[in-house]
């Protein structure tokens, strides 16, 4: 993971901090690990107001992420997937349609990232950073952003695949997630995977 200056962090949230630097998260505490959830919460380590509820679902192919944020000023969060380096080929950009929405899929010749905003995301875009990847001077990263006041949940997918050189993902591996409900106060999510499987994530 790395913070820069316009948000390009892999694999970590970032927020935009009262210096309005970004910063990402460093403080995290266990919670548990029950039904293929994995829980943490985590605080801004400048700003103890700003509150991650953190729950992670692992995919066969990727990771599905139901996360609630507070803060008590309005603030920017961002949300990187993998950072992509460019090997031996230029890093190459396409775009699929999932849920009426074009969602940008980032190749390097060998694997392929995509990552899909199911709720609470206003923006999903592609930056090409430098010096953040240790293979290569450039790299793709994938992200997704927000302006954020009060509290809100967020629900990403990630998803990740060996690339062949000749088809993206499929309508299949796009779509493991059949539907999102959130309840009205917030305090919990429901998700129905495309398997059948219900997974039921509840915030304090």
């Amino acid at each position: 993971m790395a913070d820069g200056k316009n948000g390009e962090i892999s694999m970590n949230y970032g927020t935009k901090n009262k210096k309005g630097e970004w910063e990402v998260l460093r403080l995290y505490t266990f919670k548990s690990f029950e039904n293929g959830i994995y829980r943490r919460d985590a605080v801004l380590e400048t700003d103890s107001c700003v509150k991650y509820q953190l729950a992670d679902i692992p995919l066969p192919d990727g990771i599905l992420r139901v996360d609630k944020v507070s803060v008590s000023e309005p603030t920017e969060i961002c949300l990187g997937h993998y950072s992509l380096p460019r090997l031996n080929t230029e890093l190459k950009e396409t775009h699929c349609k999932v849920n009426k929405k074009e969602i940008p899929v980032i190749s390097n010749g060998e694997y392929e990232l995509v990552m899909i905003p199911l709720a609470g995301w206003e923006k999903v875009y592609t930056v090409y950073p430098e010096g953040l990847h240790p293979v290569s001077t450039k790299c793709a990263l994938n992200m997704v952003s927000d302006r954020l006041s009060g509290e809100k949940i967020y629900v990403t997918l990630q998803l990740w695949k060996k690339g062949d050189g000749k088809r993206s993902f499929t309508s299949k591996e796009l779509n493991p997630v059949k539907s999102v409900n959130v309840s009205e106060d917030k305090k919990q999510v429901t998700v129905r995977l495309a398997s059948g499987e219900i997974k039921n994530i509840v915030f304090e």
